[in-house]
Order: structure tokens, then C-alpha cells, then sequence
């Protein structure tokens, strides 16, 4: 058949044809350069995708991590490629989200303590010593280059920075550990009897239900309830705890001393009555005998500050009632 429409088909009808056939084809290898390089991520956390290589790597190290724990090879019931993938991917977003966090709050690891903690691996050492043919050898054996593993080493110890500082702050009340022990070691004896039952050999009406619910409502009801956990720390209720004795007070004092002082200062008013340079002996008398009476006013009166706006010949003090302000010594 093919043979007769060759014969038969000539000329210009012949190169139509051919045109029109190839034109889909040309379209069609076009369409998978442009559209169809492209792969999915395996998921994306934050704007940030998690590549199938990436998934592919992290999935084939999981499964060799795994056949090393079980001498080599995994048990058949152990679990199925599906199962193993899940774990894989919840490792990979797990440490991307922990990476993206440790970026944020500015966690690093420099150079020099990126190159220590790699020459610490004992898995590149021979005899105690970091060997560099055993490094190279290693991460071939991996398929990382030396920048690659560097750069994964390096994220991984700066999100191993925020976790051990979390581990080395973490703390368990003695009660908590109590509960714990005592919870996960009990154990339950159970004893079960059946008994079968006809449903069908009694149907009660209407009126029995509502009169059985009427009388048993309380066991159909459930009281409100509310859960809360809370720790409450406040300064009164440390304070209790803690006993201090008197001559811990006086040490600390004796330490701190000059924190608890201040440099002494007096408060002073006066009365000024003046005299005139080479005044007479009479004039002093005068000035005397007015300071005499003065005083016994201002015993009388309890009154300082008025009897000094009214008598005393100091310009600046006088009208504050003679208050000259605070003095220190010297």
C-alpha cells in the first residue's frame, strides 16, 4: 500500500505532503527543548526548593546508613522504598528549616574551625593522624569533592551549634523524672469476659428511652475542663528558699561598702548683719546686742527663714530665707 501512494504521488503534491508532516514533528522537538527539561523539586520550604539530586543523595545515604546498622543488608520486613523515601525527605526539610533558621540569627563556623573539627574526624585519620590521601579517598568513595563536603560540613556543624546549645540548656525537674520512670514501668493485667446478647429480642419505645435517659443524664454529661501548664518563678517566692546569715551580710557589705555611701553633706542657712571696715567698738556692741535678740526670736519663733528675709543684710541668701545650699567637705 505504502508503495502504490509513493508511486502514484509526484510532484508538487508529493513535497506538500512531506511539508505537512514534518511541520508537527519540528513543532514537537521545539516544545521538549523549551518545556520539557524541566524537574520538579522534591519540595520547598520557604521559598527554597530541595532538588531531586539532592533527594536522590540524601535517599541513597539513608539506605546505606540503614544496611550498615543491620550488617550490611536490610530486612526484608523492615520496611518498603516508600517508607524509606518519606524518612529521607522529613530529614532534608527538617535540616533546611534548621539551616534556614541558623542563616537568620547570623550562627557561623570560620575557616580554622571548619579545618580543625575535619582533621579531628577519625574517619580521615590513620594511626591518630589526619591523612590527606584517606580524606580525598573518603569523599570520592562518597561522591563529594572536597568544596562540596567542606560546604556541607560546615552547614552541619553551624545547625549543630544551636542544637547543642539548646541540649546543654535543657533541664528536667526531679518530680518530672518520678512521673516519667513511674509511668513508663507500670504495667496493666487485663481479664476479659464476653457475654453474648440478642439485640433483636427487646426493642424499647420512645417513652423507656427518655425515661432511662431522664434518670441516668449525669452519664451522658461530661464536666467542663481545662488544661494548663505553667511554671511560676517570681522574686518573693525565691527569696524564700534562700537563707542568708548575718555574716554573709557584713562580708558583702565590707565588699561593696562605697556602693552604699555617699559622700556626707550639710544643708546651711544664716543671718548676715555687716560691718563697715575700721568700724568703732560702739558699732560692734550694736551688732551684738541685735544678734542676741535675734537668736532669742528665732528660738521663740521656730522661724529661720523669716526673720532672715526680714533682718538679714546678705544679698544673695536673704530672700531664700538664708539658705546658702548644700555643702561638702572641703
Amino acid at each position: 500500500m505504502l508503495q502504490a501512494i509513493r508511486d502514484k504521488t509526484t510532484g508538487w503534491i508529493a513535497y506538500a505532503i512531506i511539508f505537512l508532516i514534518s511541520v508537527p514533528f519540528a513543532l514537537w522537538g521545539i516544545n521538549s527543548y523549551l518545556g520539557g527539561g524541566e524537574v520538579a523539586p522534591a519540595a520547598t520550604v520557604d521559598g527554597q526548593e530541595i532538588t531531586m539530586r539532592d533527594f536522590d543523595r540524601a535517599y541513597a545515604n539513608y539506605r546505606q546508613r540503614l544496611a550498615q546498622v543491620f550488617g550490611g543488608t536490610i530486612p526484608a520486613g523492615f520496611g518498603d522504598d516508600d517508607l524509606f523515601k518519606n524518612q529521607a525527605l522529613t530529614q532534608l526539610i527538617d535540616q533546611l528549616v534548621l539551616r534556614q533558621y541558623t542563616q537568620k540569627q547570623r550562627y557561623r563556623i570560620g575557616d580554622q574551625q571548619l579545618g580543625e573539627l575535619i582533621r579531628a574526624d577519625p574517619a580521615f585519620q590513620t594511626d591518630g593522624r589526619f591523612e590527606q590521601s584517606v580524606y580525598q579517598s573518603q569523599l570520592a568513595s562518597q561522591g563529594y569533592s572536597s568544596l562540596g563536603y567542606e560546604q556541607q560540613f560546615r552547614q552541619n556543624q553551624t545547625m549543630a551549634q544551636i542544637q547543642r546549645a539548646i541540649e546543654a540548656t535543657a533541664f528536667t525537674f526531679p518530680e518530672c523524672k518520678r512521673q516519667f520512670a513511674s509511668l513508663s514501668s507500670q504495667t496493666r493485667k487485663i481479664r476479659l469476659l464476653t457475654r453474648s446478647i440478642d439485640i433483636g429480642a427487646y426493642t424499647p419505645d420512645e417513652s423507656e428511652i427518655e425515661a432511662y435517659y431522664a434518670a441516668n443524664a449525669n452519664r451522658y454529661r461530661t464536666a467542663e475542663q481545662i488544661r494548663i501548664d505553667y511554671l511560676e518563678v517570681t522574686l518573693e517566692g525565691i527569696k524564700t528558699l534562700i537563707e542568708v546569715d548575718e555574716d554573709l551580710i557584713l562580708d558583702r557589705y565590707q565588699q561593696f561598702r562605697d556602693s552604699f555611701t555617699s559622700t556626707e553633706s550639710r544643708t546651711a542657712s544664716h543671718i548676715l548683719f555687716t560691718l563697715d571696715e575700721g568700724a568703732s567698738d560702739e558699732a560692734s556692741d550694736q551688732v551684738r546686742v541685735r544678734l542676741v535678740e535675734l537668736r532669742e526670736q528665732i528660738v521663740a519663733s521656730d522661724d529661720f527663714a523669716s526673720l532672715a528675709r526680714e533682718f538679714s543684710q546678705d544679698p544673695g541668701s536673704a530672700a531664700d530665707g538664708g539658705n546658702l545650699g548644700e555643702i561638702e567637705p572641703g
